[in-house]
């Protein structure tokens, strides 16, 4: 009993050979109605998968939205607006240093050109 070649046998299957899809893909050879169903359903499968992945990709992104408040986020959060406040105040207290010292030389050089 003779062998018969595994493409030779795929070219009258639905199926098809890798070798025989390859060329036709490439254009070396001209494409079977059979090649031309298949790569129309691969494409569809995979636009279908694209759908889902971005359908997925939404839902993760509500989750991300949603996410929880830990106890380290509450101290971070905490510390930020604890620093925040002491900052203005040392912004304020440097102020009103500086409009005493600015009053004070102001003061000296009256002082000084009246004499």
């Amino acid at each position: 009993m003779a062998m018969s070649r595994p493409s030779a046998v795929a070219k009258d299957t639905e199926k098809g050979s890798f070798f025989g899809d390859l060329k036709m893909g490439l254009g070396l050879s001209p494409q079977t109605p059979s090649y031309r169903a298949r790569s129309a359903k691969s494409r569809r499968a995979h636009e279908e998968m694209l759908e889902r992945s971005r359908r997925n990709e939404k839902k993760r992104e509500k989750r991300r939205k949603k996410k929880r408040v830990t106890v380290r986020m509450l101290f971070e959060q905490e510390r930020a607006e604890r620093l925040a406040k002491e900052r203005a105040e040392g912004q304020e207290k440097r102020k009103a240093f500086e409009k005493k010292r600015g009053e004070e030389t102001a003061r000296r050089r009256r002082l000084l050109l009246n004499i």
